[in-house]
């Protein structure tokens, strides 16, 4: 499992900024689909990715019983989140 929990989750993706690229699959919005993104910055209440144009997006962390963490990433509301490389 990536983390156990929302502090350890924020912990681990602090450490991988500027360094992991991640695949952000997005469903039940008007841009869904799957997109490569590469963390830039983690703040205590959201994340900053960048795509390939440079251009920034956030998502925003909920409450705690509302992240699911998976195998190799995890989950906030319609959004996962899976690492694919660390440079």
């Amino acid at each position: 499992m990536f983390a156990k929990n929302k502090t350890d989750l924020i912990n681990k993706l602090k450490s991988l900024q500027g360094k992991a690229i991640f695949k952000l699959t997005r469903t039940d919005s008007f841009n869904n689909g799957e997109f490569i993104k590469v963390l830039h910055k983690v703040t205590l209440d959201k994340i900053i990715l960048i795509d390939n144009n440079m251009q920034q997006g956030s998502l925003y962390f909920p409450k705690a019983n509302e992240i699911e963490y998976i195998e190799n990433g995890f989950k906030i509301k319609n959004c996962t989140l899976e690492l694919i490389k660390v440079f």
